[in-house]
């Protein structure tokens, strides 16, 4: 009787070596925490150090900064500041926060004399004078210390729609899309790997 010899199956070749599925993980952690760590700083700048992320709803300041661009300020000194700059600061009676360049500094000099004994303190009072590039005329009113909420640290054209949301709303956001890629990645991954070993 003839025997029927059987040929030991052998496992295919994975088509995604190992090393290529180590620098995909790889890459994939570090993107993620490239965007977990920006909206964490993003978060604590905004909270505890004065920086403030915003959406320009006016086109005053166009072509610099245009209608729905998003913009960072960082905190900063009145006597820090020079002609040019772009500032964030409140304005009116009704403290609308309002992004202008300044075009003009007034400084206020005050000497306190104290008679008993004749000594002399003098401060400066800086005061902003401020307009919108797309604006005819000079803002009415100076803006003083109290006022001033930081510089235009950067903008981001076109951007405006992600500082109309939470960003913890955008941080949950993200680490979800980014954990269902991950999770995705791996399940194919272990999917394909048991399908070529049967």
């Amino acid at each position: 009787m003839t025997g029927i010899a059987f040929e030991a199956a052998q496992p295919r070749r994975s088509l995604v070596p190992g090393s290529l599925r180590i620098a995909g993980v790889a890459t994939g952690a570090l993107v993620l925490g490239a965007i977990v760590g920006a909206i964490l700083l993003a978060l604590i700048a905004t909270r505890f150090f004065d920086f403030h992320v915003l959406t320009v709803t006016s086109g005053s300041m166009a072509p610099a900064i245009n209608s729905g661009d998003l913009i960072v300020t960082r905190p900063v000194a009145i006597g820090e500041i020079e002609e040019g700059d772009i500032i964030l600061f409140q304005s009116g009676g009704d403290r609308i926060p309002t992004v202008h360049r300044v075009i003009g500094i007034n400084e206020v000099e005050l000497q306190l004399i104290d008679r008993a004994t004749g000594t002399t303190e003098v401060s400066v009072d800086h005061r902003l004078l401020t307009m919108g590039d797309a604006n005819p005329a000079p803002d009415s009113g100076e803006v003083t210390a109290d006022r001033l909420l930081g510089e235009v640290w950067f903008e981001v054209p076109a951007a405006g729609a992600i500082a109309g949301r939470g960003i913890v709303l955008i941080f949950a956001v993200v680490l979800g899309v980014a954990i269902a890629a991950w999770a995705s990645w791996e399940i194919a991954i272990r999917l394909r790997d048991r399908h070529t070993t049967v």
